[in-house]
């Protein structure tokens, strides 16, 4: 079965979160092109009262940051909250905002059975009717999509390898001399070999096709990228 949205007849008003980190400012940039929604506020303590537009190069119809404290104020009024930020102020956030629908982009409620995993390609129906959508993580949307057509069919015998890599962006704003220039431009460096925190996810996504497989997963981080998209 395809499942096809409903059309939608006016705007649906978001109220965003964590505006100003990395995932924030793509998700801006994204809303600022979007026909079906408009941004109500985008809240930053620390951007707060500069205009969007100056961390994002688009136009934004003159809004600028607001503080968490106001953005909980106007997102009242909203349909829509998008968090994008860590999953300790997710736990905080979510039962603040259980009025509207509320789409997170932490862990914070990726295992949590109130919420329903955000894979888009798997849970289309159910996305559209949930209240609270706890998004895939990176590398788990990666190789849960590249698997899934596998395991499904029985190709996997055994363990399940993973070697995945992503920019230094993925690990954040935080500063850190292991993700700096000098350290790793040109470089790939594996980390969190045998403990990353998505395995469990992949795990659990895999699980509900065949019976349940070890992931081992390896993940690298490069500093090859030009620039910041």
């Amino acid at each position: 079965m395809v499942y096809t949205a409903p059309l939608m007849t006016k705007p649906i008003d978001v109220a965003l979160f964590g505006a100003a980190g990395y995932t924030g400012l793509e998700l801006l940039k994204l809303l600022a092109v979007h026909p079906h929604v408009r941004l109500r506020c985008a809240a930053s303590d620390t951007h707060a009262g500069k205009p969007i537009g100056e961390l994002t190069g688009r136009d934004h119809d003159g809004l600028g940051f607001v503080t968490t404290a106001a953005a909980h104020t106007i997102a009242a009024s909203c349909q829509v909250a998008l968090l994008a930020v860590p999953p300790e102020a997710a736990r905080t956030l979510v039962p603040a905002l259980r009025e509207l629908r509320v789409i997170d982009l932490s862990n914070a409620y990726r295992d949590d059975a109130q919420a329903v995993y955000g894979l888009a390609s798997w849970s289309a129906e159910a996305i559209a009717k949930a209240q609270l959508v706890a998004n895939p993580g990176c590398y788990a949307t990666a190789a849960i999509t590249a698997a899934a057509p596998l395991v499904r069919h029985g190709l996997v015998d055994g363990d399940l390898y993973v070697a995945a890599g992503s920019g230094v962006t993925g690990a954040g704003k935080s500063a850190s001399e292991a993700m700096s220039l000098g350290e790793l431009y040109g470089d790939v460096r594996a980390y969190k070999v045998l403990r990353h925190q998505h395995v469990p996810e992949i795990e659990a996504a895999l699980a509900r096709l065949a019976v349940p497989a070890r992931v081992v997963l390896t993940t690298h981080r490069s500093r090859a990228e030009s620039s910041r998209r």
